[in-house]
């Protein structure tokens, strides 16, 4: 029965009680239920909103701690670059340049573009554009320093370039310069660039006093960048010569603004113009130089005024002082222990916000420690007030809607009134008792509370809105496990494919597969040959029948089967002749898997490959202008275990001779007319990019696939692999 007909017949069946009791009952009534609701959902979004914050910066946090660990082990490759280099004869062909070059429009080196992420200013404090070359390094030498003294230096370093070009694959938003400055003068920065101060001397700079002292790679104090004059974060490590003695410091600039922008607030809690609006910043547990007591050193925090500092006055720790002398007290003493806590190698304990009052506000303060790091935190401190807005007005509004009611109540006439007054009091039962019960459910359900339910046995549509509430729940929690299975697997997967091709003298090599969903069918892998000999290359390019979880288990699979067997004696017929077999034993009726498997043998000039039901390979000559398959006469995988698989063989010299492995996903992708790419135009990126270096290449392959794809959905995964062969 609907409610309005329940009560259409309660108000028919009443009877009719005193106009004053009633009046009085029903006011006082209806305001404290009122007032008590106000309260609850005030203190229900508070707490989701203090919940939301500690969160927030938790999983933010996390984030932040990782993005350092990767730019850390950065630093740590380029130290151990350096003194190897350091330790190593002079290159032939060193390609470095004088950082003035990029001062004189006039004589810019080859390469050097306006790059509008770098900002360089004047003596007058005017900020322009600044030149920089991502082809080569720059070098500076220190006043008094003489370049034929320090020749030696800026030629070892030269080779540097390729790391740091490496590096910034995928670190490039998160840095600023890279660079190595040595004992005897020289500095070397990449990309190159210019903007020195002619007293710029890197020897007194902050970071390098620093990471001599600690003899270890360190994250310095912010500093102003001699160059950009913006506020940058120097990661640092020191470097030894061949003797151990310590020869110079190479690192690289963290922009501030990058680095605490990780942190991902709601747009409303946002209020960067405002110092004291939300405020992110990096904290530090250090002793005060005054009292010797542990403070909470401000490390990093978004007000830097770059403007209003210079290069070479260093930045000061700033304190963080509550406004109430025993809340600083309670924070640091919660913080020491978590921080004890953590070196006693014990899980994190559980943070919760808390709110505090800092320069004249009230404040939400919510934190996150690391194992790693157990004496810095991440600090987010947001305004109380915007916090508790929405509660505010919430109770505001709940405030205002019985005062409303009990002004129509008075109005009404005796009759009515007293009519309305008795159907309110029963129906409140009927319905608040029934919403109520739901409403805690859905509260327990936004604590993480999945096996909440209503549970209500009403007829009417609260009844069907709790039937429809509990049917939901278990569908989002089985969401939830779905979408956390697919991350995981998506993660597993990517885990899987090679971080970096191998290096290979003789030989330039670059892989990348692009999936369409979480999990793709698709693979590629580079094969140790070391035991074979130097310069020997194995590359194996698959394509699985579909995608998603089924291809990724199959291509999992494969993928161990080949490595496995990759060991073992015998040609690459038999290899793809074992695996064919096992995989055969093991598929479901139905899927299969193409694989290309090619061999090069750099010091001979020969290539051998098996192809299993796969496209051909594409050799391209840029000598003659000729394009040669690598053809194969075999079927996929899986399909047929009794198949014996077949080898071809063929000479192939010529210096920049480029092998192109790709899957299906390339020349089959569409664009938004229902035109497919073909292989036409993949020889003709091939044709026109020949020149380059494998990784460009392959990334000017995807990109000219991108932009045929336009707004068009990506319906397969794309793999290519790319070898280039450097010596004839």
């Amino acid at each position: 029965m609907k409610i309005r007909w329940k009560m259409l017949i309660l108000l028919a069946g009443t009877g009719l009680l005193p106009l004053a009791l009633m009046t009085t009952y029903s006011q006082t009534r209806g305001r404290e239920l009122g007032l008590e609701l106000a309260e609850e959902a005030r203190g229900v979004i508070i707490d989701a909103a203090k919940r939301e914050l500690q969160q927030i910066v938790d999983t933010n946090g996390e984030l932040l701690w990782q993005q350092g660990e990767t730019i850390t082990l950065g630093v740590r490759m380029q130290a151990r670059e350096v003194e190897r280099l350091l330790a190593s004869p002079l290159p032939n062909d060193p390609r470095i340049v004088p950082a003035s070059r990029f001062d004189d429009e006039s004589d810019l080196p080859a390469g050097a573009i306006l790059s509008s992420m770098n900002l360089e200013a004047d003596a007058d404090g005017a900020v322009r554009s600044m030149y920089i070359s991502r082809d080569t390094q720059a070098y500076h030498l220190a006043p008094g320093v003489r370049q034929s003294d320090v020749a030696d230096d800026i030629a070892r370093l030269a080779p540097m370039t390729s790391l740091y070009a490496s590096l910034r694959e995928d670190l490039d938003e998160h840095l600023r310069w890279q660079y190595t400055a040595l004992e005897s003068g020289v500095h070397t920065t990449y990309p190159g660039h210019g903007g020195y101060p002619a007293q710029f001397d890197p020897r007194v700079r902050p970071w390098y006093i620093e990471a001599k002292e600690v003899g270890a790679d360190t994250w310095s104090v912010a500093i102003v960048d001699a160059t950009t004059r913006q506020v940058v974060i120097p990661v640092v490590a020191p470097v030894h010569d061949r003797d151990g003695a310590f020869a110079g410091v190479t690192g690289a600039d963290v922009p501030l603004a990058d680095l605490l922008h990780i942190v991902d607030l709601p747009d409303e809690w946002r209020d960067s113009d405002d110092q004291t609006g939300t405020q992110v910043m990096v904290c530090i547990l250090h002793p005060r130089e005054e009292t010797g007591e542990i403070g909470l050193g401000i490390w990093l925090y978004q007000g830097y005024g770059a403007a209003e500092l210079t290069w070479d006055v260093p930045i000061d720790l700033a304190w963080f002082e509550a406004d109430e002398p025993d809340e600083q007290a309670a924070l640091v003493e919660d913080l020491l222990r978590e921080q004890q806590r953590l070196l006693d190698g014990l899980p994190p304990g559980e943070s919760t916000a808390r709110r505090l009052r800092y320069n004249g506000r009230d404040y939400f303060w919510a934190h996150r420690q690391s194992a790693e790091y157990p004496e810095v935190l991440i600090v987010v401190l947001v305004p109380y007030d915007e916090v508790v807005e929405e509660a505010v007005l919430a109770e505001a509004a709940f405030r205002a809607q019985v005062i409303k009611q009990m002004g129509i109540m008075l109005g009404v006439g005796l009759i009515v009134a007293v009519g309305i007054a008795i159907a309110a009091l029963v129906t409140s039962r009927m319905i608040t008792l029934p919403v109520r019960r739901l409403a805690a459910t859905a509260r327990r359900v936004a604590e993480g509370d999945l096996s909440a339910r209503a549970s209500l046995s009403c007829h009417d549509e609260i009844g069907d809105l709790c039937a429809a509430f509990d049917t939901m729940v278990p569908k989002l929690r089985d969401r939830m496990q779905l979408r956390e299975s697919l991350a995981l697997a998506m993660e597993v997967q990517q885990n899987l494919l090679p971080s970096a091709p191998p290096t290979i003298p003789g030989l330039d090599i670059a892989g990348r597969s692009i999936y369409c969903d979480e999990t793709g069918g698709d693979y590629y892998d580079f094969l140790d040959l070391a035991q074979l000999g130097p310069g020997m290359l194995g590359v194996a390019v698959g394509d699985v029948t579909g995608h998603g979880i089924a291809a990724a288990l199959l291509m999992t699979t494969a993928r161990a089967l080949l490595r496995s067997r990759a060991d073992l004696p015998g040609s690459l017929a038999d290899v793809m002749t074992d695996i064919n077999r096992y995989l055969a034993e093991d598929t479901l009726q139905g899927r299969f898997m193409t694989l290309f498997l090619l061999v090069i043998d750099e010091r001979r000039h020969t290539i051998r490959w098996v192809s299993a039901g796969h496209d051909p390979a594409m050799c391209y000559d840029p000598a003659a202008d000729e394009f040669d398959d690598l053809e194969g006469e075999d079927i996929p995988l899986g399909i047929n275990g009794d198949w014996r698989y077949h080898e071809a063989t063929r000479d192939i010299d010529g210096q920049g001779r480029v092998v192109v492995i790709g899957t299906d996903g390339i020349w089959e992708s569409r664009n938004p007319e229902g035109a497919m790419y073909g292989k036409a135009a993949l020889r003709a990126v091939i044709r026109s990019h020949a020149l380059l270096s494998a990784d460009e290449i392959s990334r000017a392959i995807t990109d000219d696939l991108a932009a045929f794809r336009g707004a068009g959905i990506q319906e397969d995964d794309v793999t290519l692999v790319v070898v280039k062969m450097l010596s004839g």
